[in-house]
């Protein structure tokens, strides 16, 4: 589970409820949201979706 994401420089560090560290991700154009299963950063015209570990899980056209 997402408790929480923060940046540092170029990446998006996704931690757990534990305090944990899971994952990162590129910071990219920066972040729109994040769940407690998901983070989604900005690309571009495209918006990333990322699982907890960091995985790409999908993307979608940013509005």
């Amino acid at each position: 589970m997402i408790s929480n994401v923060v940046q540092r420089g170029g990446w998006y560090w996704i931690y757990d409820e534990n305090g944990k560290k899971t994952g990162q991700v590129t910071a990219g154009d920066g972040l729109v949201a994040f769940t407690s299963t998901t983070v989604s950063v900005k690309h571009g015209n495209q918006i990333w979706i990322f699982d907890e570990k960091g995985h790409q899980t999908g993307s979608c056209p940013a509005r």
